[in-house]
């Protein structure tokens, strides 16, 4: 990832028993516990939603694939390309009769949520404004991170970034030129010096400074945040007061955020696993990351469309192996989605063993990702799926240097190849130039005001989860 889109990307339950398919069962995502993904039984079904301990919520109810269900609630888009927000139930019931051009997850009671041509606001679960997020200190607020961490949301106001409480006061002051989601009690922030280059910390929740941190862009290849009580960038490990905690052996290249107790790094090439102190666990021999699962070790071997999957022991013992995969990703600890030849997908738990015997059309783990035993929502680009406001562009302050937008955009021409050629007649082509166009209206876009601009923004909206239940 390149400096200047790194810079641009930090600035820009149920109710009662529920019986599924495969038997009875009991799920709890309306009380908040636990989270639920969309999921088809069949290619030809519409979409339900399966739990994240493998249990069916609901089944064959929505045309477009659902957001995930966290806090006990979950959004759908309508064919009029605006979201809907539902209970996650068995019977899923409409919060509120408003929708939306942009939102995110209902963390802290409260969901981020944008009507056209307006600001950010937050709803709770009933549907009622509790809160506007218009204005931060005076300062007009342009977007926000889709959901709480640590009971904090990150927010940019003319390009600095602060942190609103859930109920939409300034906690932090937007102060900062670059900032990430709290997590551990931390979040890891920096402020531009005079010859350019950023001087980074650690704050704590009150935004008091607890540690410099001896780090840069070019440290950026994870998320940074702190996870299992440290943070990892690049191959430096540093602890909470900022101290770096060992020096990496020479040979390794990259390293993975700590997850309870244990990180993934490559050398050679290849991945292995080391503790905290940075004492090799098991050596690297291995294609991609070693990811941690509840008891032990999900090893993959080879590339999506074949690929070996071993659930391995803290002695790199093998438990099970599954060869020949398509793919696999966790749902959570205990429960992994894996993708056979036949494009089907199963659940499997921590010993590799099948969850229930069966087979589905579609599981969405994304756009949501398992890691250190917590959900994390996240973009195309990392953990920080913005929610925009949608004030029209008449009253948008923007720098000299970003134009009108050029009429000479040949957009049909851009988006008919992500069709194989011809675009189809039901898709709404003027709604995705307005989202652009209102991508473009924000100073801090990631999104250049011209052709090369808007080729990037389709890929985006029309191949990657960017924008899934954002929109």
């Amino acid at each position: 990832m390149t400096k200047v889109l790194c810079k641009v990307l930090l600035l820009c339950a149920l109710a009662a028993a529920v019986a599924s398919c495969g038997g009875g069962s009991v799920s709890s995502l309306a009380g908040g516990d636990g989270y639920g993904v969309f999921f088809k039984a069949q290619s030809d079904d519409r979409y339900g939603m399966i739990s994240s301990d493998g249990e069916i919520l609901f089944e064959d109810e929505f045309e477009m694939p659902p957001s995930p269900a966290v806090g006990g609630v979950f959004s759908a888009m309508g064919s009029d390309f605006k979201i809907r927000y539902y209970t996650a139930s068995p019977k899923p019931e409409a919060i509120g009769k408003d929708a939306y051009v942009a939102g995110g997850y209902c963390t802290e009671g409260v969901i981020p949520v944008v009507k056209e041509g307006q600001p950010v606001v937050l709803i709770d679960k009933s549907g009622k404004e509790v809160a506007s997020l218009a204005k931060a200190d005076g300062k007009r607020v342009t977007m926000v991170n889709g959901y709480f961490s640590d009971g904090l949301m990150l927010f940019s106001a003319e390009r600095k970034f602060g942190y609103f409480n859930p109920k939409g006061e300034v906690a932090i002051k937007a102060v900062y030129d670059v900032a990430y989601p709290f997590s551990d009690g931390l979040a890891v922030v920096a402020k531009s010096k005079a010859d350019g280059s950023m001087s980074w910390s650690a704050i704590d929740k009150s935004g008091k400074e607890v540690a410099r941190l001896n780090i840069s862009y070019e440290d950026m290849t994870y998320i940074p945040m702190y996870f299992d009580g440290v943070l990892v960038c690049g191959t430096d490990v540093y602890g909470k007061d900022g101290k770096r905690l060992f020096r990496v052996p020479s040979g390794w290249t990259e390293m993975t955020a700590y997850n309870d107790g244990y990180a993934s790094f490559r050398e050679g090439g290849k991945w292995g696993v080391c503790d905290k102190e940075g004492k090799e666990v098991i050596r690297a021999k291995y294609d991609n990351p070693v990811k941690r699962i509840d008891g032990g070790f999900l090893t993959i071997d080879g590339t999506i469309g074949d690929c070996d999957i071993s659930f391995v022991d803290a002695n790199d013992d093998e438990i099970k192996r599954i060869d020949g995969a398509y793919s696999c990703r966790m749902l959570s600890g205990s429960r992994i989605v894996v993708w056979d030849a036949e494009d089907e997908c199963y659940l499997v738990d921590e010993n590799g063993e099948e969850s229930d015997g069966t087979s589905y059309a579609e599981i969405g783990v994304e756009p949501m990702y398992y890691f250190n035993g917590q959900l994390m929502p996240y973009s195309s680009y990392g953990a920080m799926p913005w929610v925009l406001a949608s004030i029209p562009a008449e009253s948008v302050q923007v720098d000299d240097g970003a134009s009108e937008q050029s009429p000479a955009i040949d957009y049909e021409a851009i988006i008919a190849p992500h069709f194989g050629g011809t675009i189809p007649a039901d898709f709404d082509v003027e709604k995705m130039i307005e989202v652009f166009n209102r991508c473009c209206d924000d100073p801090d876009s990631m999104y250049a005001n011209n052709a090369e601009g808007f080729e990037s923004f389709a890929n985006d909206y029309l191949e990657t989860d960017m924008f899934s239940g954002s929109w």
